[in-house]
This record gives C-alpha cells, structure tokens and sequence, in this order.
C-alpha cells in the first residue's frame, strides 16, 4: 500500500499541460503504482489484475514526456505544440484517472482487506471530486489554449486556475484519506 499511495499522489498531481515535468512526475507516479502492486502480492492477490495496465500507463507516460521534450526542443509553431500538448495531458490524465478508479473498484470489492470499510467509502468519494475538478481543469486549459478570442480565453483562464486549486485541495485530502486506508490495512495485516 506505500507505493500505492506515493504513486496515487503523483499520477494524479496535475502540472501545466506544455511542462516536461508534468508527465515527468505522472511517470514516477505510474512506476510507484506499478511496484506497488508486486508490494501487494505480499499480502493479497486483489490488485494483480493491474500489473499490465500500471506498467502500460508508465510506458505511455514515458513516451508522452519524451514528445514533450521533443515539443520544447523542436519549437513547432504554437498551434501545434498547444495541440499536442492537450493530446498528450488528456491521454496521461485519463489513464491515471482510469488506473486509480480500476485500483479503487479493487479496494472497494475486498473490503475485507481492511477493519474500517468507511475509509474506503471516503476515498471513493474524494476519488469522485478530484476526477470532475481535474476532468473541468483540463477542459478549460483546452479552451484557454485552442480558442483565439479574448473572452473565452481570460474565463477558461480563470477557470482553469480555480479548478487547478481545487484540484490540490482534493489530492490533499485524497492522500490524507489513501493514508488512513494504508494505515487500516497494515493493521488488519499485522493482526493475522
């Protein structure tokens, strides 16, 4: 569950679309996430269905950062480098969403793995609010980049700066919330 966790946060920590170190950082998290799953094998069988999916998102994720350093080495014009860079954030950002939800709807079928069902209940619930804020700050940084005129740039600006914020706010809690599902578990395990 450690590197579950680690990897949970940074796959989901969402930097700006056109940044190397966005994907630099989901990498990290997807690799955490993949080692997380042998970490897991040690105590139970529930998460083994993800080993393929984790380790796909990694190399994906690798590919989508070298694209992006290619972007910031070849200067394309800026049309096409904001194109391919949304490309690039929404396909990371679905596949991370995607692995935590497949990781969640695991957890939340062997809720005999833990004492307290409740925290698994919770982290749905903050899994819930951090997908719509990340789905609605990813969208808006689409308009914000792709649609020329002053209006809808300066409020899909806006919004992507809001929902970017709450989109940290909800990690936060997310992590706090993984943290006490982490801790339930150990305890369950230590107690056999």
């Amino acid at each position: 569950m450690n590197f579950f966790m680690v990897g949970s946060v940074f796959m989901l920590f969402m930097l700006n679309a056109d940044w190397t170190s966005n994907y630099v950082i989901k990498l990290a998290g997807f690799v955490f996430f993949a080692v997380g799953v042998f970490e897991s094998e040690e105590h139970t069988d529930a998460f083994s269905h993800l080993k393929k999916p984790a380790w796909t998102s990694s190399a994906m994720c690798a590919a989508a950062a070298a694209a992006q350093l290619l972007l910031k080495l070849l200067k394309p014009a800026d049309i096409a480098a904001n194109i391919i860079s949304i490309l690039l954030c929404v396909a990371v950002t679905y596949m991370s969403l995607n692995l935590f939800r497949m990781f969640y709807v695991a957890l939340d079928k062997h809720r005999e793995l833990v004492t307290d069902a409740s925290n698994i209940v919770r982290l749905g619930g903050n899994f819930q609010k951090l997908a719509l804020f990340t789905a609605i700050n990813v969208v808006c940084d689409l308009l914000n980049r792709l649609i020329p005129l002053e209006l809808v740039s300066t409020l899909a600006g806006v919004f992507t700066a809001v929902s970017k914020i709450l989109v940290y706010i909800f990690l936060l809690i997310l992590a706090f919330n993984f943290y006490k599902v982490r801790t339930d578990f150990f305890k369950k395990q230590d107690s056999f």
